[in-house]
């Protein structure tokens, strides 16, 4: 009774580690890219074409930039930083580096690892939670958007450092 049900627990976390990264792979290129055409048509000022069938609406508006749109090109930038400095990493040398070390050296360093992985882990959740409350009026003010900027850039550096002590 019991295996069966912590079989159905991991085939729960595993689908949802699936959900996650294919949402990481397909979904949020897509939402990053309507966002940046969104974007570029406000900058822009871009009128679509009318359109040509007889009942449609005759005053279109470039579409608006909204505030989970700036969330998921943000997103989509971060993920980008995070795939770019880690494929730089020479994965060979840490591996060899590792396998140099003495086993009490390994159990200290496996701690280490744990211990700031939960730091970061709790760091970069507030810096995400900061980061999307701070979108809202990003495009209005200068102040805004430096405010944006500056949290934008500390999700960046809080994640490609998590990705890089999990790597």
């Amino acid at each position: 009774l019991v295996p069966a049900r912590f079989e159905r627990f991991l085939w729960f976390g595993l689908l949802a580690c699936l959900d996650t990264f294919l949402y990481a792979v397909t979904f949020l290129p897509i939402r990053a890219f309507v966002a940046l055409y969104s974007l570029l048509a406000l900058a822009l000022r871009i009128r679509p074409q009318e359109p040509r069938s007889p009942g449609s609406p005759r005053n279109l508006r470039p579409p608006a930039f909204s505030r989970a749109q700036a969330y998921d090109l943000a997103r989509c930038v971060v993920v980008a930083a995070g795939v770019g400095v880690l494929r730089r990493v020479p994965l060979s040398r840490a591996y060899h580096w590792i396998r140099g070390q003495n086993t009490i050296k390994l159990y200290v360093i496996i701690g280490i690892m744990e211990v700031f992985d939960r730091l970061l882990c709790a760091f970069a959740q507030d810096a995400l939670d900061s980061f999307y409350l701070s979108t809202r009026g990003a495009l209005e003010t200068i102040q805004n958007t430096r405010k944006s900027a500056v949290f934008l850039s500390l999700v960046t550096v809080v994640t490609v450092a998590h990705a890089l002590l999990l790597f």
